[in-house]
């Protein structure tokens, strides 16, 4: 069995020409689900610009589509409860 990659995990969502910001926005979502260096990174830089302390086992989902049609970059999921948005 393959081990999945970045590239082909971006391979299934379209034109990397016409959709470059979201490309790179599910990028590292991918990262923040698979690496666990990832999570740390990003778990100590949202404590370090908010103050605000997140678990590192939380769901990470990029381009989210919320209520009011809005779609964050990434948004950070516990128990499929917000924590944290990130545009």
């Amino acid at each position: 069995m393959t081990t999945p990659t970045l590239l082909g995990y971006l391979a299934k969502f379209g034109s990397f020409s016409k959709q470059s910001e979201v490309l790179c926005t599910q990028g590292l979502a991918y990262l923040l689900q698979t690496h666990e260096d990832a999570r740390s990174a990003m778990v100590h830089e949202v404590k370090v610009r908010t103050g605000i302390e997140l678990s590192e086992s939380l769901k990470w989902i990029s381009e989210k589509q919320q209520e009011d049609g809005a779609r964050p970059d990434l948004e950070a999921m516990a128990d499929d409860v917000p924590v944290v948005k990130i545009e």
